[in-house]
């Protein structure tokens, strides 16, 4: 039975349709949804753009070329002498000594295959792939190198002492620029079979 000062069923659902879920405004929540749904419109809108420029393949090209070239000079002496490599490995005190050597002999060999799909443009996003993955995982090992205050060279391309070639943090932003560049490859890189395409039409 309905009594008077009471509010009835139809009050409630009216009152909870201004608030809302949980007492929030229901004018402001579809404000803040609405901000997040044209922010995220904007953002694809903006990548859309960008990879829409023509010329972002044409950059790709020489970009591609440079870094499968710097990773075909750093595996050379790696798969030459792997002993001395693996002593640059075990310096960093980052793996175990089991797996030093089993990274030692695998490893270079990895860089020489993602170098020759980049310069050669054999599957670029996959050698992109495995270039920026590298990357990360130098870069993850410099830091540590430098966290734990050892001074030591960084090995990448020849074992030529810390006096030559010590680690610090320009060695880290050099990495971070390669690995920017893997990533730019990924996104914009073409293989052998698109260039030559846009080469003949």
């Amino acid at each position: 039975m309905w009594r008077e000062g009471r509010p009835c069923c139809m009050d409630r659902w009216r009152n909870e349709g201004k608030q809302g879920v949980g007492g929030a405004p229901k004018a402001w929540r579809g404000t803040s949804h609405s901000r997040k749904i044209r922010g995220r419109t904007l953002f694809r809108d903006f990548l859309i753009r960008v990879r829409s420029w023509p010329w972002h393949r044409w950059v790709a090209l020489p970009v591609r070329v440079y870094l499968g070239g710097v990773f075909l000079y750093a595996c050379f002496h790696k798969i030459l002498d792997p002993h001395r490599f693996a002593i640059d490995v075990a310096t960093y005190q980052l793996l175990p000594l089991s797996f030093v050597n089993l990274l030692a002999v695998t490893l270079p060999w990895i860089e020489l295959a993602a170098g020759l799909m980049l310069v050669l443009g054999i599957r670029t996003r996959a050698a992109a792939v495995l270039v920026s993955g590298m990357m990360v995982l130098f870069m993850a090992a410099l830091l540590w190198a430098l966290h734990l205050g050892l001074d030591m060279s960084c090995g990448c391309f020849a074992s030529s002492g810390a006096e030559s070639d010590p680690i610090s943090l320009r060695t880290v932003a050099r990495d971070g620029v390669w690995l920017g560049m893997g990533l730019f490859v990924f996104f914009f890189g073409n293989d052998f079979q698109a260039t030559r395409r846009r080469l003949t039409h």
